[in-house]
C-alpha cells in the first residue's frame, strides 16, 4: 500500500470538495467514515483545517483500531486486502478533494487553474521516482496533451544550477523548429522532439500564448 504521505503529498484540500464527497465539519476540521470489505470494519479519514490527513481503521467486531494498517512492513493477505481496501477510498479522496501545490510558478498555477476551469483535469502524478512531474491527459482516449516538469536548467542546454518549472506540448513539427530559440522555447526534455517542445513557465511568455498553445496541444492528442 502507498504509504499515506506519498498518497496526500503536495496536496491541499478544497472545503467544497470535501463537503460534496461527503465530509463533516467539525471544530477542528473534516471527518469522513466509510465502511470497507463488507462492512468488517470502518475507515474513518480525518482532515485538519492546516490539510494534515490521518485515518483510522476500525475493527466492527471488536470496536478496536486495525493498527496493523498503519504498519508499512506488515505482511500477511488479511491485512493487504484492509490496506487495499484503505487505499482505493484514500486515492479516491484525494483525486476528487484536493489540488496540488507542488508547482511554484503564478505562471504555473495560472495554466493549472485555465486547464482546471475548461477540461476539468487535474495533473496527474504517474511516477513514484520523479513525484514532482505531472501530466495531463484527455479523458476520451488517454492521451496526454501536457506535462509539467521540474527540471535544471542543464537539462535544457543551459549552464545553470537553477531548478526551473516547464511545460510540454505536442505542436506542429514545422512551428516547433520555428518557436525554439533556447531562451523560452525548447527542444522538448526527455519527449519526441519532432512533436513536442518545451515552455520556461518563468512569465516571459505570456500565459494567454501557453493556454492557446495548451488548446493545440489538446487537439494534436485526439488525431494522434
Amino acid at each position: 500500500m502507498m504509504s499515506l504521505e506519498e498518497i496526500f503529498r503536495h496536496k491541499t484540500p478544497m472545503s467544497d470538495r470535501l463537503t460534496a464527497y461527503g465530509f463533516v465539519f467539525r471544530q477542528n476540521g473534516y471527518v469522513f467514515s466509510v465502511p470497507i470489505l463488507k462492512a468488517s470494519f470502518t475507515l474513518t479519514v480525518f482532515v485538519s483545517l492546516e490539510g494534515v490527513v490521518h485515518f483510522q481503521v476500525i475493527d466492527s467486531e471488536t470496536q478496536e483500531d486495525y493498527l496493523p494498517v498503519h504498519i508499512a512492513d506488515m505482511q500477511g493477505a488479511f491485512v493487504g486486502k484492509v490496506k487495499e481496501a484503505c487505499e482505493e477510498v484514500l486515492k479516491d479522496i484525494a483525486e476528487k478533494c484536493f489540488v496540488s501545490n507542488v508547482f511554484k510558478m503564478p505562471q504555473t498555477k495560472e495554466l493549472i487553474a485555465y486547464v482546471r476551469q475548461k477540461y476539468g483535469d487535474e495533473p496527474e502524478f504517474l511516477w513514484q521516482k520523479f513525484p514532482d512531474n505531472a501530466i495531463w491527459r484527455r479523458k476520451d482516449n488517454r492521451k496526454w496533451y501536457g506535462a509539467l516538469l521540474i527540471v535544471p536548467l542543464t537539462k535544457l542546454g543551459i549552464k545553470s544550477n537553477e531548478t526551473v518549472e516547464i511545460l510540454n506540448l505536442r505542436g506542429d513539427p514545422l512551428q516547433i523548429k520555428q518557436l525554439i530559440d533556447y531562451k523560452t522555447f525548447f527542444p522538448a526534455w526527455h519527449m519526441n522532439k519532432k512533436n513536442w517542445l518545451s515552455v520556461l513557465l518563468d512569465g516571459t511568455t505570456a500565459t494567454e500564448t501557453i493556454t492557446n498553445m495548451t488548446d493545440k496541444s489538446y487537439l494534436l492528442a485526439k488525431k494522434q
